[in-house]
Protein backbone atom coordinates (compact mmCIF):
# COMPACT_ATOMS: atom_id res chain seq x y z
CA UNK A 1 0.00 0.00 0.00
CA UNK A 2 2.80 2.30 0.82
CA UNK A 3 4.42 1.25 -2.30
CA UNK A 4 1.37 2.35 -4.49
CA UNK A 5 1.35 6.13 -2.48
CA UNK A 6 4.90 6.64 -2.92
CA UNK A 7 4.43 5.72 -7.02
CA UNK A 8 1.59 7.91 -7.53
CA UNK A 9 3.27 10.57 -5.42
CA UNK A 10 6.39 10.15 -7.60
CA UNK A 11 4.19 9.96 -10.72
CA UNK A 12 2.32 13.72 -9.81
CA UNK A 13 5.85 14.89 -8.43
CA UNK A 14 7.33 14.47 -12.08
CA UNK A 15 4.15 15.60 -13.65
CA UNK A 16 4.75 18.84 -11.67
CA UNK A 17 8.10 19.21 -12.54
CA UNK A 18 7.07 18.70 -16.13
CA UNK A 19 4.51 21.71 -15.69
CA UNK A 20 7.50 23.58 -13.64
CA UNK A 21 9.53 23.18 -17.11
CA UNK A 22 7.24 24.25 -19.37
CA UNK A 23 5.75 27.20 -17.29
CA UNK A 24 9.87 28.39 -16.86
CA UNK A 25 10.51 27.77 -20.40
CA UNK A 26 7.44 30.12 -21.16
CA UNK A 27 8.47 32.70 -18.70
CA UNK A 28 12.00 33.10 -19.91
CA UNK A 29 10.23 33.35 -23.46
CA UNK A 30 7.97 36.27 -22.42
CA UNK A 31 11.04 38.22 -20.84
CA UNK A 32 12.95 37.56 -23.63
CA UNK A 33 9.92 39.08 -25.95
CA UNK A 34 9.61 42.07 -23.50
CA UNK A 35 13.32 42.77 -24.09
CA UNK A 36 13.44 42.50 -27.84
CA UNK A 37 10.54 44.73 -28.16
CA UNK A 38 11.63 47.17 -25.83
CA UNK A 39 14.36 47.53 -27.49
CA UNK A 40 13.80 47.81 -31.09
CA UNK A 41 11.20 50.78 -29.77
CA UNK A 42 14.38 52.70 -28.73
CA UNK A 43 16.02 52.48 -31.87
CA UNK A 44 13.22 53.50 -33.67
CA UNK A 45 12.13 56.33 -31.96
CA UNK A 46 14.61 59.25 -32.32
CA UNK A 47 14.49 63.03 -32.95
CA UNK A 48 16.84 63.93 -35.82
CA UNK A 49 18.66 67.09 -35.79
CA UNK A 50 16.03 69.10 -37.56
CA UNK A 51 13.29 68.54 -35.44
CA UNK A 52 15.99 69.86 -32.77
CA UNK A 53 16.26 72.65 -34.39
CA UNK A 54 12.56 73.42 -35.04
CA UNK A 55 12.05 72.79 -31.68
CA UNK A 56 14.15 75.57 -30.67
CA UNK A 57 12.50 78.18 -28.57
CA UNK A 58 11.90 81.33 -29.93
CA UNK A 59 13.62 84.76 -29.33
CA UNK A 60 11.48 87.50 -27.04
CA UNK A 61 13.23 90.17 -28.64
CA UNK A 62 11.07 92.23 -31.48
CA UNK A 63 12.66 94.56 -34.10
CA UNK A 64 11.48 97.67 -33.39
CA UNK A 65 12.84 98.77 -36.56
CA UNK A 66 10.23 96.50 -37.95
CA UNK A 67 7.71 97.65 -35.99
CA UNK A 68 8.20 101.26 -36.62
CA UNK A 69 7.93 100.60 -40.71
CA UNK A 70 4.67 98.71 -40.20
CA UNK A 71 3.53 101.45 -37.92
CA UNK A 72 4.11 103.85 -41.16
CA UNK A 73 2.41 102.25 -43.48
CA UNK A 74 -1.18 103.48 -44.80
CA UNK A 75 -4.32 102.13 -44.05
CA UNK A 76 -7.58 102.65 -45.63
CA UNK A 77 -10.82 102.15 -44.64
CA UNK A 78 -14.44 100.36 -46.36
CA UNK A 79 -15.36 104.11 -47.63
CA UNK A 80 -11.95 104.56 -49.45
CA UNK A 81 -11.73 101.16 -50.62
CA UNK A 82 -15.52 101.61 -51.88
CA UNK A 83 -14.25 104.83 -54.10
CA UNK A 84 -11.06 103.61 -55.35
CA UNK A 85 -11.45 103.09 -58.88
CA UNK A 86 -10.80 99.89 -60.76
CA UNK A 87 -9.91 100.05 -64.48
CA UNK A 88 -11.43 97.27 -66.68
CA UNK A 89 -10.79 97.03 -70.71
CA UNK A 90 -13.91 96.20 -72.01
CA UNK A 91 -13.32 93.85 -75.19
CA UNK A 92 -16.06 93.53 -78.17
CA UNK A 93 -16.58 90.04 -79.07
CA UNK A 94 -13.55 88.77 -81.97
CA UNK A 95 -14.63 87.61 -85.19
CA UNK A 96 -13.43 84.23 -86.03
CA UNK A 97 -12.49 82.66 -89.35
CA UNK A 98 -11.36 79.26 -90.39
CA UNK A 99 -9.46 78.94 -93.88
CA UNK A 100 -9.85 75.24 -95.71
CA UNK A 101 -7.15 74.57 -97.74
CA UNK A 102 -6.82 71.43 -99.58
CA UNK A 103 -7.13 68.79 -96.76
CA UNK A 104 -5.17 70.48 -93.94
CA UNK A 105 -7.98 73.58 -92.18
CA UNK A 106 -6.46 76.37 -90.40
CA UNK A 107 -7.91 78.75 -87.81
CA UNK A 108 -7.28 82.17 -87.10
CA UNK A 109 -8.66 84.76 -84.52
CA UNK A 110 -9.20 88.51 -85.96
CA UNK A 111 -9.17 91.16 -82.85
CA UNK A 112 -11.23 94.39 -83.62
CA UNK A 113 -8.91 97.18 -84.42
CA UNK A 114 -9.79 99.23 -81.17
CA UNK A 115 -8.40 96.11 -79.13
CA UNK A 116 -4.95 95.23 -81.50
CA UNK A 117 -4.18 99.07 -80.61
CA UNK A 118 -4.98 98.53 -77.13
CA UNK A 119 -2.49 95.33 -76.67
CA UNK A 120 -0.02 96.70 -78.72
CA UNK A 121 0.38 99.47 -76.38
CA UNK A 122 0.31 97.54 -73.33
CA UNK A 123 2.52 95.37 -74.76
CA UNK A 124 5.10 98.26 -75.63
CA UNK A 125 4.64 99.60 -71.83
CA UNK A 126 6.00 96.30 -70.66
Amino acid sequence: MKQIDIQSQFKRLQQRKELLVILLFLFVIIIFWIALSVLSSQQTVGITTEQKALSAPLSPNLNRAVIEKLEQKKGYSLEELADFPVHTIQTPVSVRTVTVTGNTESESVVLPEELENTLESIEQAF
